[in-house]
């Protein structure tokens, strides 16, 4: 006679076949996979949704189905830290070489057809306030090369064959990928053009006592104290300073656009205020501008450095940044 742990089991082994036959011939969902892959890099479920644009319960929703889907743990805790387990590490391995064999053969057909296709990921502040207004001179400049953009904050994995070329902002770039920087990075007080006028004029540092102070808060910040209110004005010897109101709007570009409507006084960089400036939408009524420790820089893996399309883009930033900053007179330090 069979024990009733023999019994278990043989229930168990036909419930997991069952499972296999009604699986064969089917995939997992790709959305699955994709959460899979960015949880098992970096190992964490939070990151892993910021990177792929998504709320954390959305990616834990997906491994949830992932691994119900397989009958196997993909993930297990280790100490309360996220690590994977013996499955979900083979499991990780092959997905990724799948992933990015895709990805590369999508773009190999594309390229294949005639067309050439640039991949560029970007943050959307420095996407929405300076690259896509200038996005007609490179069409026009280079008209056989197609553009991808991206814009999302999470840091891309360039092994994973997705983008061929970014802009990233920061004090560092991580090794084994070509930088260049451009464009100057200060950071000085601008404001819609009619607050330079009426009741209270905003001229000198002391004026802001009548206005409200617009501040955003992103990694940017936190690093460098001079890119909020508190910072600068200390730097520039006005700590007393203080605004009819704080108000705070983040990311960056929320900030921007509220300034231009004339909410208040808010703290620009100079590529993303260049645009708004040249059109009189932003002004810059005092200095000065603080030079950022941080810069922009246009990256892609060192082997592609010399990649002809690459190249183009990297070129054509460098000299749009140039040309951005010669339409704006900002007073500096």
């Amino acid at each position: 006679m069979f024990s009733s742990h023999k019994i278990i089991s043989e229930i168990r082994k036909k419930k997991h076949a069952m499972k296999m036959e009604r699986h064969a011939g089917r995939l997992p969902s790709l959305n699955a996979v994709r959460a899979f892959e960015a949880v098992g890099r970096l190992l964490s479920f939070s990151a892993a949704a910021s990177e792929l644009n998504v709320t954390t319960s959305a990616v834990s929703h997906q491994i949830r189905a992932l691994e119900d889907y397989l009958g196997l743990p993909l993930l297990r805790r280790i100490n309360h830290q996220l690590a994977l387990s013996p499955a979900g590490e083979k499991y990780f391995r092959q997905v990724s070489q799948a992933l990015t064999q895709l990805s590369v053969a999508t773009s190999g057909l594309l390229q294949s057809k005639g067309g050439r296709v640039l991949r560029v990921s970007v943050a959307p502040t420095i996407a929405t306030w300076w690259l896509i207004p200038r996005l007609d001179r490179f069409a026009a400049a280079f008209p056989d090369i197609s553009l991808e953009v991206s814009a999302s904050m999470r840091r891309i994995d360039f092994a994973l064959g997705e983008f061929d070329v970014a802009i990233r902002y920061g004090r560092r770039i991580e090794s084994g990928l070509h930088a260049v920087q451009f464009g100057r990075n200060d950071v000085f007080p601008v404001c819609s053009p009619r607050l330079t006028k009426g009741e209270f004029p905003l001229r000198t540092a002391a004026d802001l006592r009548h206005h409200t102070l617009i501040d955003t808060r992103d990694a940017g910040s936190a690093e460098e104290a001079v890119s909020e209110w508190a910072g600068w004005l200390s730097a520039t010897g006005h700590p007393s300073v203080i605004g009819r109101r704080q108000l705070h709007l983040s990311p960056r570009g929320l900030m921007l656009q509220a300034v231009t409507q004339g909410l208040g006084v808010g703290l620009a960089r100079t590529l993303m205020a260049t645009c708004a400036m040249a059109t009189r939408k932003l002004v810059c009524p005092f200095g000065p501008a603080i030079p950022l420790a941080a810069k922009y820089y246009v990256v892609c893996p060192e082997a592609n450095a010399n990649d002809p399309d690459v190249a183009a883009f990297c070129e054509w930033v460098l000299a749009e940044a140039k040309t951005s900053e010669a339409l704006v007179k900002i007073p500096r330090a």
